[in-house]
């Protein structure tokens, strides 16, 4: 159990899972949870740190540990 908190590419979630993190692909035109369209950065920032748990569902951003994810801006924004 210790070999996988150490690997990077593992992330948990609230719930106690854990996960293997692999980036997806950025995909133009998403928008956000008003219907505005999120721009580039946020659209990379989403293929590259959000994750869904695959035990309770919880959608979160593995960088900032947002609850649910930030759909349409970056950590810092």
């Amino acid at each position: 159990m210790q070999i996988i908190k150490m690997n990077p590419d593992m992330v948990s979630c609230s719930c106690g899972n854990m996960m293997m993190m692999e980036p997806g692909q950025v995909i133009q035109g998403q928008k956000d949870d008003k219907g505005n369209p999120i721009s580039r950065e946020a659209a990379q920032h989403m293929a590259q740190y959000r994750i869904r748990c695959n035990a309770c569902g919880k959608n979160f951003c593995i960088k900032c540990k947002a609850e649910p994810y930030h759909t349409g801006k970056t950590c810092d924004q």
